[in-house]
């Protein structure tokens, strides 16, 4: 019986050619003039193409032959599968591209380490994490549901998890965003102490170490969530550790500054102003943000995520970026809960998450930094949130597989062109 099948993939480019056909690559039986189609970005729907002759030809390029599990051809039961399939993977394989050359984040002084002990999860925002692990344990299921047999017998099945007993929504499984401002002033607190913990030794590297961090300052002050990192409970640890870190290093040393000066003027919030703790926040007109609008995802690129919360996604800690992290979660949501779920590193994947999102979705919009300190930055922050997890929704999967193939999904970030046979997709998928 036939079925759809790929003829050549390139995964990081996010293109595939696939016929309707038995399968034959593994066969001396293989008919060129079928009718194919070619699958693509942006809108990765099929596009009728003359004759799979174009996907061989392709495989003399970036494309790789076919798609492969024990020797065997992986077929899908609809064109629409086929198309799911090809975007997530793309998607999923941006989650490597920081360790790519592409806007690197600092080299990590101690990589060891890990910079030590993580930031304490204080429960606030809890429910809109748990409403995220409600949604991945909803797909979870419906995975196990549809992987009962062999791949090599499952015929392609899919699962759509847009309508139906699987269905998820994320705004719907989230609520009512209780106290979701807490959850994300403990992101950003954990963004910016990660940032703080890779500070280079070298002094060829802290130009690039310096920008990230006034990259970070400019998010956090167009999101409207400075003020609620510098009321929050970790803003004495923040402050320490930048202070310490300034002094060492004889930053800014030309000022005398106190303690907790040197955590403002690191994220590029100056002039020089006082601000005294005792009385609440800074003055927030006389701040100033760092430089103009930047590209999002730029941005997120030289945003480093701590060691455990790159573990727990399974990328690579040294080099793992919020860009990464949002990647790869889009691609494959369950990486939120991990192998074993833990709530200290799923809050942490979910406000780094929601945070880069948010940035997404704000590119066009104004600023929320002059509502700070009134009681209508809570109302905009919300409104922001939701549209951002929308936007979320949306990018997340249409339609479940298999597990073998989800775990194929998931391997997708390891990818790089030029990379040793041992690390293509068709070797990962050769088991």
């Amino acid at each position: 019986m036939p079925l759809w099948y790929i003829d050549a993939l390139d995964v990081r480019g996010g293109m595939a050619l696939a016929t309707y056909r038995d399968p034959d690559l593994n066969e001396d039986t293989v008919d060129l003039g079928r009718p194919a189609v070619f699958i693509g970005p942006p809108f990765f729907q099929g596009e009728s193409v003359a004759s799979r002759a174009i996907g061989f030809a392709a495989t003399r390029g970036s494309f790789q032959l076919g798609l492969f599990s024990d020797d065997s051809e992986i077929a899908f039961a609809s064109l629409q599968g086929v198309c799911e399939f090809v975007r997530r993977v793309y998607v999923s394989s941006g989650g490597g591209d920081t360790d790519s050359s592409i806007s690197p984040a600092p080299i990590i002084p101690n990589p060891e380490s890990g910079g030590g002990e993580s930031m304490p999860f204080r429960e606030g925002g809890s429910a809109v994490v748990q409403g995220m692990l409600n949604v991945v344990s909803t797909m979870h299921k419906g995975i196990a549901s549809i992987s009962y047999v062999k791949l090599s017998e499952s015929r392609g099945v899919h699962l759509n998890c847009r309508e139906g007993e699987f269905k998820v929504s994320l705004m719907e499984a989230v609520g009512r965003l209780s106290d979701v401002s807490a959850l994300l002033a403990y992101g950003s607190s954990v963004m910016i102490e990660e940032l703080l913990l890779r500070f280079p030794n070298g002094t060829e590297d802290r130009g690039t170490w310096m920008k990230s961090m006034m990259r970070l300052g400019r998010m956090l002050n167009r999101l409207g969530l400075l003020e609620f990192v510098f009321r929050g409970p970790e803003v004495d640890r923040l402050a320490r550790l930048a202070s310490s870190i300034g002094r060492r290093y004889r930053l800014f040393d030309e000022h005398a500054l106190q303690d907790y000066e040197w955590l403002p003027l690191m994220l590029g919030l100056g002039p020089y102003i006082p601000w005294y703790p005792p009385f609440g926040a800074p003055i927030w007109a006389g701040w100033c943000s760092a430089g103009s609008e930047g590209d999002a995802m730029d941005d997120l690129s030289s945003f480093p995520i701590p060691f455990v919360a790159a573990k727990h996604a399974r990328l690579k800690p040294e080099t793992a970026s919020a860009r990464d992290l949002l990647s790869v979660f889009l691609a494959d949501p369950t990486v939120l809960g991990g192998e074993k779920a833990s709530l200290p590193e799923s809050a942490m994947i979910a406000a780094c998450v929601l945070l880069s999102s948010m940035l997404i979705v704000s590119a066009g919009q104004a600023s929320l930094a002059p509502t700070m300190g009134n009681g209508i930055v809570s109302i905009l922050l919300e409104d922001l949130v939701k549209e951002a997890i929308v936007w979320m929704n949306s990018q997340m999967p249409g339609l479940l597989f298999h597990s073998d193939i989800e775990k194929q999904i998931r391997r997708a970030s390891q990818l790089r062109y030029g990379a040793p046979p041992r690390e293509t997709m068709t070797a990962s998928l050769s088991m």
